[in-house]
């Protein structure tokens, strides 16, 4: 059996560990804390999506949240990411659990693939595997249900492994025009997955993480600037491969909340708390067993990747050849300078310079790409050690004095910092004292909080402690079979991590239950559960999606009291007021505006805030005049006797609408407006253009009509074309790839 395949079936062995419960029908659990992102979002965006996609459509306008928002350009729905296509085969509950599994088992299996290719021995490269698929950057997001992220997470070391090929110092002079095409189309292929696996920090964040590691590869390289092309062609080649998502996506984030970039206190959101790096040694030192008291959120402060792991890192960094050494220790201290985000005067100098840098918080998540420089120092440790290597007494000494500090440490957390008025609780209100907590400050006063932090802290290390000791202990062995041990000690850590922090909630209705069409209904106001309406088939005013539309955003801040020129995150409705009667909204304290009406009287106001100031008094259809942002191209008139507005077919993306005007008019959509709605009738093509700052109006002569409403994002259709291309030329040069391969192979 090739070592390969002995990886991988063992870095799978360990994700059935993991799984193996909620993996046997019949499945009545998924994967993920309560409350979390998975329950209150991604499992709707999963089944209204791919209900839809099963149903031969593709929803590209989402009608059930916000009035109205689009679906396809938010990234996150991740339609055209292949491996998601398993929500239109298995019931939802089965298809989240197998993708979360197959997920962690794919970025290990990479992640191995990786070693692999740098030459490392079989255990090393296994373990580089099992460290990736468990550590807490990359794992805990099944914890919090990021569906998107595990999916974009798992492309980062193949991306990696691609850039290593593309700077192949001694590239097979025979392989000809192969040796630049094998990196491009890995490359590519991984980049392209990337971004349609629906997180597009991960993206950007890697893409920086590739050029500062392409920039160090080209110090001294005989062929830098040959190689540096390849990663710019993957690169480039990827993002065409993925256009159908890229292009519309980029475009919509013009006329969303995120276009202008995030305010400067919301980028400062979730950079990396310099004390977790403790995460390390004890992942749950800033953990009860029940709730995270340290800063920002649990799943964005871990580094551990197993102590063992760790001191391997430590014996890997001074034993790896030098060149690739100080590329890994420059990488891992850039990287995890950007993840501290706003703590360092780096982080605003990108901001202001690094074109769509602003567009993003959570600087924390730089330690993805961190951890993977970290692991493979690991690696390497592990691989000097199978092929015979010596430990430096220099390793061992340092391990012992760690182990001894740790112990200590671990004991007089444990024992003294119980006081509810000792050190310990100060240093806990000293945490509170940053503003980067979500408990009340009560919680941290509480005499059991601070006694039950102490003691697992103080247990983490010593724990810690006795891991460190034990690798101590091997490494002064000086026998490569007991070196051997060193991979299964690790896999134990990472398995009892991993089991000890993955949390299911229940799969019962209504989450399971099909998606049904209500369209045309009133809305209404779901602010517990926003998401809901998409697998309930409702209508809501309200929502949970950060690609909101400024216009739908700005209106909310607006009537709630906020500034709208500072709406840049979720919204929060505190009253329904009667304007919103014209969102169709229940409970608005007027009766809701019908889908779709005439009128016959307009105003023109080109300022929003003058339209939000007109706006108020708009609390029934037909008693004040539409307000449009400039002139239509056909005048209204009044009308001049009985007219019809008949609605005859609607889906998530088209209206066809029979109307019979008596004079010149206005029709007026009451769902959300945004730039991508056309009208097509018979006579020809009829501008979509906002009414009242976020409806739709279309300027209709008099006369019978039949008119088809249908949206469809801008740069979507050059976006599809640009990746059918793009997939036949893949296909072309892997077909052309393989053939040289294997009549090179024969001779």
């Amino acid at each position: 059996m090739r070592r390969g395949t002995r990886s991988a079936l063992g870095l799978l062995l360990l994700t059935v560990l993991v799984f193996f419960d909620v993996l046997i029908p019949p499945i009545t659990r998924i994967l993920s804390a309560p409350g979390t992102d998975l329950q209150t979002q991604f499992v709707h965006w999963r089944q209204f999506g791919f209900s839809e996609l099963r149903n031969g459509n593709l929803p590209l306008w989402n009608p059930h949240i916000y009035s109205g928002t689009p679906f396809m350009t938010g990234f996150q729905s991740a339609l055209f990411y292949p491996l998601n296509w398993i929500f239109m085969l298995l019931p939802l509950p089965t298809a989240v659990n197998v993708s979360i599994a197959l997920h962690i088992w794919l970025a290990g299996l990479f992640m191995c693939h990786w070693a692999n290719a740098r030459g490392l021995h079989p255990l090393a490269s296994f373990a580089a595997g099992a460290m990736f698929m468990f550590c807490g950057p990359h794992y805990l997001h099944v914890y919090a249900g990021h569906l998107p992220n595990l999916c974009s997470m798992v492309w980062v070391p193949l991306i990696f492994c691609a850039v290593d090929r593309a700077f192949d110092r001694t590239p097979d002079p025979s392989a000809r025009w192969t040796a630049g095409a094998k990196p491009v189309l890995l490359g590519a292929a991984a980049v392209s997955l990337q971004i349609l696996a629906g997180h597009p920090q991960y993206v950007y964040y890697t893409a920086v993480a590739v050029t500062g590691y392409s920039i160090v590869q080209t110090i001294r390289h005989p062929v830098a600037l040959r190689s540096a092309a390849l990663v710019v062609t993957m690169y480039l080649f990827g993002a065409l491969l993925a256009a159908v998502q890229l292009l519309p996506g980029m475009m919509a984030i013009a006329e969303n909340v995120r276009g202008s970039g995030l305010t400067e206190p919301a980028t400062r959101l979730f950079s990396f708390a310099p004390e977790n790096l403790l995460t390390m040694l004890a992942p749950h030192f800033f953990d009860t067993g029940a709730d995270y008291w340290g800063r920002s959120y649990y799943w964005e402060m871990s580094l551990f990747f197993s102590v063992s792991g760790l001191s391997l890192a430590l014996l890997g960094s001074v034993v790896i050849e030098r060149r690739s050494r100080w590329i890994a220790l420059s990488m891992i201290g850039t990287l995890l300078l950007l993840a501290l985000g706003h703590r360092t005067p780096l982080y605003p100098a990108l901001r202001d310079a690094l074109p769509g840098f602003d567009v993003f918080r959570g600087a924390s998540k730089f330690t993805l790409p961190a951890i993977v420089f970290v692991i493979l120092l690991a690696a390497g440790g592990l691989s000097h050690l199978m092929q015979g290597g010596r430990v430096p007494a220099v390793v061992t000494r340092t391990m012992v004095v760690a182990a001894i500090t740790l112990g200590l440490a671990g004991g007089l957390i444990y024992t003294l910092g119980a006081s509810p008025r000792g050190w310990w609780a100060q240093a806990l209100l000293g945490t509170f004292d940053t503003g980067e907590v979500y408990h009340p400050v009560a919680w941290y006063r509480s005499p059991d909080v601070v006694r039950t932090t102490a003691h697992t802290a103080g247990i983490g290390l010593m724990l810690a402690a006795i891991t460190a000791g034990a690798v101590a202990v091997i490494l002064r062995s000086g026998r490569t079979r007991v070196y051997a041990a060193l991979p299964l000690i690790i896999a134990l850590e990472l398995l009892v991590f991993a089991r000890v922090n993955r949390p299911v909630f229940s799969a019962a209705p209504p989450i399971t239950t099909p998606v049904v069409r209500q369209l045309g209904a009133d809305r209404i106001f779901n602010q517990n559960n926003p998401n809901a309406p998409m697998t309930s088939g409702a209508l809501s005013i309200t929502g949970y999606d950060p690609g909101i539309t400024r216009r739908y955003a700005e209106i909310v801040a607006h009537t709630q009291g906020r500034d709208p020129d500072r709406i840049r995150e979720q919204l929060a409705f505190q009253h329904i007021p009667p304007l919103f009667a014209m969102l169709r909204a229940r409970g608005a304290g007027s009766a809701p505006f019908p889908q779709a009406f005439l009128a016959h009287r307009h105003k023109v106001i080109t300022s929003r805030d003058d339209i939000f100031a007109a706006l108020p008094g708009l609390s029934n259809p037909h008693g004040h005049p539409i307000i449009l942002e400039q002139e239509p191209l056909i005048l209204p008139q009044a009308a001049t006797g009985p007219e019809t507005v008949t609605i005859v077919e609607q889906s998530t993306d088209h209206l066809v609408i029979e109307i019979d005007l008596s004079a010149n008019g206005l029709l007026v959509i009451t769902d959300g407006f945004a730039t991508g709605w056309s009208a097509r009738s018979e006579t020809g093509h009829h501008p979509v253009v906002p009414a009242n700052y976020v409806l739709r109006a279309i300027a209709l002569p008099k006369g019978q009509h039949r008119l088809t409403l249908r949206y469809e994002p801008p740069g979507y259709a050059l976006g599809r074309c640009l990746s059918l291309v793009s997939l036949a030329i893949f296909a072309a040069l892997g077909i052309a790839v393989f053939r040289t391969n294997h009549f090179e192979h024969r001779n």
